[in-house]
């Protein structure tokens, strides 16, 4: 099959340029051997924000203690995990639909390169003028002792139970945003990170007033 532009990768980053790539008269293809949506809507952003959404309400509600609201209020992790699957697993479907709208051909498994502008699919030669990797990336793997133990973000979006006392390497905004969830949620938290403060590419007044959120939250911040 001859195309003009192939991409691999279904996510944020494949879907406009495949997209646009269509909307302006080019057959074009995508192909993901996961479910259609990547990271962000699938083991990222969005489901994050359904987890973030409920630790914000139990901060609002800790807030408004004594001022209007009594009575202690907790994160069920089983059934907001439930409401987060049930959410997660319609996007797929959608986000197909979508292709489909725009005109995008649609395949299912890894892509490999056979030459310069041809990939294989399963069974599938494809041919295109061009071909964009939009695959994202992956976690890496610490260089220690042990780095191949630890669980990586999309592990964590898909814990069952949370557990009773969490580490995260690395002080980045996704370990922050996790550290103060799991924080507000029940576990016992611990962030450690190789610098002198945490999300080193932020302001630094603004990462300041964050770390010693962090510390209040009961949060242990090793730096």
């Amino acid at each position: 099959m001859k195309y003009d532009v192939i991409v691999i990768g279904s996510g944020m980053a494949g879907m406009t340029i495949a997209n646009k790539c269509a909307k302006k008269g080019l057959k074009t293809a995508v192909t993901d051997f996961r479910p259609y949506g990547g990271t962000c809507a699938l083991r990222g952003c969005d489901p994050k924000k359904i987890l973030v959404g409920a630790a914000e309400i139990i901060d609002r509600a800790n807030k408004m203690k004594g001022i209007g609201i009594q009575g202690d209020i907790s994160i069920n992790w089983q059934d907001l995990m439930a409401y987060k699957n049930e959410f997660v697993s319609k996007m797929p479907k959608g986000v197909e639909k979508g292709y489909e709208k725009a005109g995008v051909d649609r395949y299912h498994g890894a892509a490999s390169f056979e030459s310069e502008n041809s990939v294989r699919i399963g069974d599938d030669l494809l041919e295109a003028d061009k071909i964009v990797i939009a695959t994202g990336a992956r976690p890496v793997i610490l260089e220690i002792p042990g780095g191949d133990l630890p669980i990586d973000s999309t592990d964590f979006l898909d814990l069952t139970d949370l557990p009773e006392h969490i580490a995260f390497i690395g002080g980045g905004y996704i370990a922050m945003e996790f550290a103060h969830l799991a924080a507000r949620a029940g576990s016992k938290v611990s962030i450690f990170h190789r610098g002198k403060r945490p999300l080193e590419n932020f302001d630094e007044d603004i990462v300041n007033h964050l770390v010693g959120a962090t510390r209040e939250l009961g949060i242990n911040l090793y730096l």
